[in-house]
């Protein structure tokens, strides 16, 4: 019987077209059982099912002699709704992700919080302009974002050409409304400030990231090969913007699977991340029927994309084994089925 480079048989593809057919069908319906959908639903879920039956042609006309290692881009209709992973307390870490009404992450907060009173866990909230664009990620110790409590760290993010184009960070300070005030003389504490460029295609090609008062600066560029994966960060770090750079450091990065990356499931943790790739750094132990990664052990080697963006600010320890639980749903509708 034919199969796919992976070791798939047609059978196997064909099990799996069935299963993705259930997933996209629940998602525009909101029922388990089937009845002809009306042309404007047709419309949406047409493209996805005809790229996985292109898909299946390819298997059957290669056999075993083409690699085929692209999965048609369902990530769209998937969402995160928690990750949990060990901690060295011997508790579990768990992350539960909110969105709303149009699929965009409203809050990242913490289910059991670590018995540790120093610790810089928080939780995170997402704000949007009226275009549905996000403008602040603000890490606060306590949900929801209140007037006149603390925070840890708030981003703001301003647009040219529909492009995040400039990140200010903040650390340490009052919540003001909308904006971040500083203790004692009200001036917020700006750490940081992001410049971002992008490529033909819309992916971060470019970051400069100038430190507090114009010192420390790191100016990053991103490569990808032709797999559309990423495979090289080279960093130039100055001291400040008025001294010559003083390191160079190249980053390489392979080991991808050939499954869809998590961050697929939403451009901002795309952007979050700084890495568009296809597909994931790693090999997951177990994977779900829209080939997202669900358990990740230390089996599974380094772990990058949205769970390395977690640990950095602060949320995920990565223990082993972490999962990730997923779900599709309707807008607006709560969640839905989930795997």
């Amino acid at each position: 019987m034919s199969q796919s480079a992976g070791g798939r048989s047609l059978a196997d593809e064909i099990q799996m077209f069935s299963q993705l057919f259930h997933v996209i069908y629940f998602r525009f319906t909101g029922s388990l059982i089937y009845k002809p959908l009306k042309p404007f639903r047709m419309k949406k879920i047409m493209p996805i099912l005809l790229a996985y039956l292109a898909r299946l042609l390819l298997v059957l006309s290669a056999g075993c002699k083409k690699k085929i290692d692209k999965f048609p881009d369902v990530s769209s209709l998937c969402s995160i709704r928690w990750i949990s992973t060990p901690t060295t307390e011997g508790a579990n870490d768990t992350l539960r992700f909110s969105y709303d009404n149009y699929g965009n992450p409203t809050t990242i907060s913490r289910l059991e919080t670590i018995d540790d009173p120093y610790s810089s866990y928080k939780d995170y909230t997402f704000w949007y302009d009226h275009e549905r664009r996000l403008t602040d990620l603000i890490g606060t110790s306590v949900l929801p974002v209140t007037s006149g409590n603390g925070f840890d760290n708030w981003d703001k993010f301003y647009y040219t050409g529909g492009r995040v184009t400039l990140d200010s960070l903040f650390a340490f300070g009052i919540i003001d409304g909308t904006r971040p005030k500083g203790f004692g003389n009200g001036i917020p504490r700006l750490v940081r400030v992001s410049h971002y460029e992008y490529d033909a295609r819309g992916r971060i090609n470019r970051v400069r990231d100038v430190g507090e008062a114009g010192g420390y600066t790191t100016d990053q560029t991103f490569t990808y090969n032709g797999d559309d994966n990423l495979v090289k960060i080279m960093q130039v770090g100055y001291y400040s913007l008025s001294n010559p750079p003083y390191d160079t450091t190249i980053m390489q990065f392979s080991g991808y699977d050939n499954k869809i990356n998590v961050d697929r499931t939403h451009p901002i943790w795309q952007f979050l991340d700084r890495n568009y790739s296809v597909n994931n750094r790693f090999i997951a132990d177990v994977y779900n029927e829209a080939c997202l990664p669900t358990v990740i052990s230390h089996r599974s080697g380094s772990s990058a994309g949205i769970l390395k963006r977690l640990q950095e600010l602060g949320f995920l320890e990565l223990d082993d084994p972490l999962t990730i639980h997923y779900s599709y749903e309707l807008p607006g509708q709560g969640s839905g089925h989930g795997y």
